[in-house]
C-alpha cells in the first residue's frame, strides 16, 4: 500500500490533554505516519489505533486483561540477509524478540530495544530514526494471546497490539534468556515463503522488497 490511509485528521483523541508515562503523543505520530504493507496491516494498524484512542491512559499496562501494547523487534544482520528468531518456551513458536512495555521505556521502540537485548545479549542498535525525533514503526501486528497460568494465577486470553521495530545486529553471538529454548538466524528468503507466521512473513517480504 503507497499511501498513508490514515491521516491525522480522522482521529479526535489527538485533542488528549495529559501524555502519559508511554508518551501518548509520540505513539500517535508513528502510528498515524505508517504505511501498512497489505489490507491484512491496513486492519491491524486500524485495530491498534482504535484501541489506542479508547484507552489512551494505560494502552501499555498488562494490568488492561483485554489487551495491551507490546513491543517487538525485526534484527536483522549487517547485512539485511538473515533475520533472529527464538523458539519461545511458553508459546512454543519461532518469534522475533519482544514483550511487555514497562513505564521506564517511555517509547515502544526503546521497549522493543531493551526486549531484545535482554533475550539475546546480542549488540543491537536501531535503524528506524527518520529525523532524530520521530521513532519510525516497521510493522503493526494485532494476535491472540491463549489463556494461562502464570506465578500462581489465571492470566485470561487477551490481544497483542504489537508494535514491531528494525534493528541491527552488529555481530550474530547471541546468549538466550530462559524465556527462550533456542535461535536461528534463518534466511531472508526463507522466512518470506510463507511457512512462518504471518507477522514473520509480512516483515521479512518488506525486507526482501526495501
Amino acid at each position: 500500500m503507497k499511501e498513508n490511509v490514515f491521516p491525522y485528521e480522522k482521529h479526535d483523541f489527538f485533542s488528549v490533554k495529559n501524555d502519559t508515562n508511554m508518551q501518548l503523543s509520540t505513539l500517535l505520530m508513528q502510528l498515524t505516519a505508517h504505511c501498512p504493507f497489505d489490507e491484512i496491516e491496513a486492519a491491524h494498524l486500524t485495530q491498534t489505533l482504535a484501541f489506542v484512542s479508547t484507552h489512551p491512559d494505560k494502552f501499555w499496562r498488562r494490568s488492561l486483561l483485554t489487551g495491551h501494547i507490546t513491543a517487538s523487534a525485526f534484527v536483522v544482520n549487517k547485512e539485511h540477509s538473515h533475520a533472529l528468531l527464538l523458539h519461545h518456551a511458553a508459546l512454543g513458536k519461532w518469534l522475533q524478540p519482544g514483550g511487555h512495555v514497562d513505564d521506564a521505556d517511555k517509547t515502544p521502540r526503546r521497549a522493543a530495544m531493551r526486549e531484545a537485548i535482554e533475550e539475546t545479549s546480542a549488540d543491537i542498535e536501531p535503524t528506524s530514526m527518520t529525523d532524530g525525533s520521530v521513532e519510525t514503526l516497521y510493522d503493526v501486528d494485532v494476535h491472540p494471546i491463549p489463556a494461562r497460568d502464570k506465578n500462581g494465577q489465571r492470566e485470561p486470553a487477551h490481544l497483542h497490539y504489537d508494535l514491531r521495530y528494525l534493528l541491527i545486529a552488529r555481530q550474530q553471538q547471541v546468549r538466550l534468556s530462559d524465556e527462550s529454548h533456542d535461535f536461528r538466524w534463518l534466511p531472508i528468503a526463507q522466512l518470506a515463503d510463507g511457512r512462518m507466521e504471518s507477522g514473520i512473513t509480512r516483515m521479512a517480504r518488506k525486507l526482501a522488497k526495501a
